[in-house]
């Protein structure tokens, strides 16, 4: 439902906002990933749904547009309407705006590493469920 919802509202207006909630993005953090926008190099949001317990599961990516730390910043008619049906807007403590979810093969999550430890991201993925993850090419 997330990425149709999201890929409804990007189709119509080009680009969507999506929610995070839970944690905020830092404030250095946002900076980074906004800089990065800024210089024109490719930024992606990726999403795995898990579908089998062990470690099977589908994956997608956005490309990210524009990084927001407060909801002010945000263009209410790019929000999916589930998020005020759903009481997200309330939750949502960053925002990122991305374009439609190309669905990728799993194996794609190979090639990529948490920014942190450097660990694949595949392995990472079998063994917990990530909210949210910096990653950066293998």
């Amino acid at each position: 439902m997330l990425r149709e919802a999201h890929d409804q509202v990007s189709s119509f207006y080009g680009s969507v906002w999506l929610g995070i909630t839970g944690r905020s993005l830092s404030l250095p953090r946002a900076r980074e990933l906004q800089g990065q926008i800024d210089s024109e190099a490719k930024t992606y949001l990726y999403i795995a749904q898990m579908i089998k317990s062990g470690g099977a599961f589908k994956a997608f990516r956005s490309e990210i547009f524009q990084v927001a730390t407060s909801f002010s910043d945000v263009k209410r008619e790019l929000i999916p309407t589930y998020y005020g049906n759903e009481g997200i807007l309330s939750e949502a403590k960053s925002w990122l705006r991305v374009g439609r979810f190309e669905p990728l093969d799993q194996s794609t999550f190979d090639d990529l590493r948490l920014a942190q430890s450097g660990k694949p991201v595949s392995n990472a993925l079998r063994r917990s469920m990530l909210s949210v993850a910096f990653v950066c090419p293998g």
